[in-house]
């Protein structure tokens, strides 16, 4: 007669980073002019389940980031013209921009942490007053 009972311990895998919830640039030529990236979320991972048993290790979980833009380090700048980018959440502490842009300015960033790459003719941590449509 065969038994059912917990499996070995063992180590879950890394959960995966949420990034760029609403856009994410990896590669390649992007131009974001006259637009509203806005009410997205980047929220954080699940690490791995562990399976049960002494010694079983959960995997890390790894945070969401860009809730709005993300733009991979390996990146070209994407250009950012007149765009509002705000009301954006995640759980690394970069809402709405996370990486560099290369803006031509007046844009509207709502939370600017994370984000290069913005002029000085950009407005920077405030309230864009969105509503519904």
């Amino acid at each position: 007669m065969a038994s059912l009972g917990p499996g070995p311990a063992g180590a879950g895998g890394n959960g995966g980073a949420a990034q760029g919830a609403g856009i994410y640039v990896a590669a390649g030529t992007l131009t974001i002019g006259y637009s509203t990236i806005a009410g997205n979320a980047a929220a954080a991972s699940v690490g791995g389940n562990a399976g049960v048993g002494t010694g079983a290790v959960q995997g890390t979980p790894l945070p969401g980031q860009g809730g709005g833009l993300y733009v991979a380090a390996s990146a070209p700048a994407p250009i950012l013209q007149d765009t509002i980018v705000a009301t954006n959440t995640d759980t690394a502490g970069t809402p709405d921009i996370s990486g560099t842009v290369a803006s031509t300015g007046h844009n509207l960033i709502g939370n600017s942490a994370g984000a290069g790459g913005l002029t000085g003719t950009d407005l920077t941590n405030v309230n864009p007053d969105l509503g519904l449509l």
